[in-house]
């Protein structure tokens, strides 16, 4: 089970990916859109300014994956209001040929 302290470790780790430029969008489609389209539509921000909120995120924000379905791998999700809309963040840490890697699973609208 995850607890805070996991929680701040991901995010100091999250920080220093962004820092390094090793992050990623997974290219995926929710209602139909890209995630470019999905940023704009919903919170009315570009994937930079995206990037920016990811930046603030708290172990305040941090929610308990109740469906836990990307890959099986312990993606912690977020929750934070940006441009009076509530957004569900879900983030995750992965490996690649380089390295650490964040990657940014989903970022849109709140459902619940």
């Amino acid at each position: 089970m995850i607890v805070i302290k996991d929680t701040i470790d991901f995010i100091k780790r999250m920080r220093r990916l962004i820092r390094e430029d090793r992050y990623l969008f997974e290219n995926r489609t929710y209602d139909g859109l890209d995630y470019v389209a999905v940023l704009l539509e919903d919170f009315m921000i570009t994937p930079d300014e995206a990037i920016e909120h990811l930046k603030t995120l708290n172990s305040n924000m941090w929610v308990l994956d109740n469906m836990p379905d990307y890959k099986s791998s312990g993606a912690f999700i977020f929750k934070k209001t940006i441009n009076k809309v509530l957004a569900y963040i879900k983030l995750n840490i992965e490996y690649d040929e380089n390295g650490e890697v964040l990657v940014i699973i989903s970022f849109h609208r709140d459902n619940k």
